[in-house]
């Protein structure tokens, strides 16, 4: 109806109407709203909190779907019923389990599977712009397939299996595609194919130093080209029809890492026979992306990652802890410091991160063979101590903006199992190791691996 409705407090409230009572004809409220600066949501685009993928990997399609998440006010759960307002996947995420449960009421359960629901509730959504003032689809790696669609995900009798097309990065660029639709259905339904490419995002920023993420992706305008045999058909009931495409990539700066997608779209001539298959794929080669951040650390002219430390017990005005960094050939003495610090940060993702202890002297050469690599045993001619208990990391994500890992370590390793107890490190000179599979990398090549030294210490127990 256009109105603009806002909470106040009941005491405001119950202030207003006593106010409202005394003279009802000339009462008149009147608010200051001169300094006052609100930042609306723009509905039906993607919340600015909401993540981006993929999975660089190119495994998982991440994320398939969008829901809605801002704001939403639905009942909570309290004694005696109540409404609240919340964002994010405590929303969106019940929403979709809600038209999943009603796909299936309807459908049945035959056929079913995660992957199929997946799939189904993908291609049948409606894509989503990137702004109010640029109408073009938002990038494929931060809404999926788009919004959820409940009432065609119910009733589309045509599907789509498989329905994301991973293109992998430029070496391994897979240029030839298809997509299979069948209809269940009792109607033909004739298509008429088109592809419609997204806004293209950039992993790296060009103002941010030492590859760390750009949290603003900007739209470069750089789009793949599709070529679909065939272009239109109909497709009869209980039939199929194989769809080929042809990808070519745009020509980018591989060191920006941009992703670029979109969707080929299946437009069909009934109501819910429509689809939406999405892409993408990466300007640049995944596996020869730095993994371990070798920038300053903020606020230190002197300090980068990764380094090692001793905690002080004083904290910062703030209340954060203060740490001192270590240089080479310094003293850890564990009657005097009980824990010493590891602080490191990743800008890039990694199938595998380790951190092990090795030899105060070693200076590992890795090598390009396969021949005698040990990952848990050796690297690069340099025996491995023992591994840091807890710091076998697998699928870890590049850190966020100000975020780093912090690991405590005792002085202990393990030299089994994850699962075995750790034993005490003797006396000795030694040398943190921590190394980061690259990604596509493989563990039994050692030159797969992007690795960092710490200072050689001495440790006296």
């Amino acid at each position: 109806m256009g109105a603009t409705i806002a909470g106040i407090s009941l005491e405001d409230a119950q202030l207003i109407a006593q106010e409202a009572k005394k003279d009802p004809q000339g009462f008149r409220l009147v608010f200051n709203t001169a300094n006052l600066r609100t930042f609306v949501l723009q509905p039906g685009l993607e919340s600015p909190f909401s993540q981006f993928g993929p999975s660089f990997d190119f495994v998982s399609p991440q994320p398939a779907i969008s829901g809605i998440g801002g704001n939403v006010v639905s009942t909570f759960p309290m004694v005696d019923g109540a409404f609240s307002s919340l964002s994010g996947t405590s929303m969106s995420a019940p929403q979709l389990a809600g038209i999943a449960a009603l796909i299936l009421s309807h459908r049945g359960k035959k056929g079913f599977t995660g992957y199929t629901m997946r799939d189904r509730l993908t291609t049948s959504s409606r894509i989503i712009n990137y702004s109010s003032t640029i109408h073009k689809p938002h990038t494929v790696v931060h809404q999926g397939g788009g919004l959820i669609n409940a009432w065609c995900a119910v009733m589309a009798n045509t599907i789509v299996p498989n329905a994301t097309l991973a293109l992998s990065d430029s070496l391994s660029f897979k240029t030839d595609q298809q997509i299979k639709i069948v209809n269940s259905g009792n109607k033909p339904v004739r298509y008429r194919l088109q592809h419609l490419p997204a806004v293209s995002v950039k992993t790296f920023g060009a103002d941010e130093k030492f590859n760390r993420p750009d949290v603003t992706p900007d739209t470069e305008g750089l789009v793949a080209n599709a070529v679909m045999t065939p272009e239109t058909f109909t497709l009869a009931p209980g039939s199929d029809q194989v769809v080929k495409i042809r990808f070519t990539a745009p020509k980018a700066s591989s060191a920006d890492l941009t992703v670029y997608s979109g969707y080929i779209i299946l437009d069909g001539d009934v109501e819910c026979e429509s689809h939406n298959v999405p892409y993408y794929g990466v300007i640049g080669s995944l596996k020869d992306q730095e993994i371990i951040d070798r920038g300053p650390v903020p606020g230190s002219s002197t300090v980068r990652f990764p380094y090692v430390a001793f905690k002080s017990d004083e904290l910062t005005p703030e209340g954060f802890p203060i740490y001192t960094a270590q240089k080479t050939n310094f003293i850890w003495k564990l009657s005097e410091k009980q824990s010493l610090y590891l602080l490191f940060r990743t800008v890039f993702g990694s199938p595998t991160l380790r951190i092990d202890v090795i030899a105060g002297d070693a200076n590992p050469t890795p090598s390009k063979s396969t021949k005698g690599s040990h990952f848990d045993k050796s690297f690069g001619n340099t025996k491995i101590i023992g591994m840091v208990p807890g710091t076998e990391f697998t699928s870890l994500a590049r850190s966020g903006l100000g975020d780093s890992y912090t690991t405590i370590w005792d002085a202990t390793i393990v030299t089994g199992g994850i699962d075995q107890s750790p034993i005490p490190l003797p006396n000795g000179n030694y040398r943190l190791l921590i190394r980061a599979l690259h990604v596509n990398g493989r563990k039994d090549v050692e030159s797969d691996v992007d690795f960092w030294l710490s200072p050689p210490f001495t440790l006296v127990r």
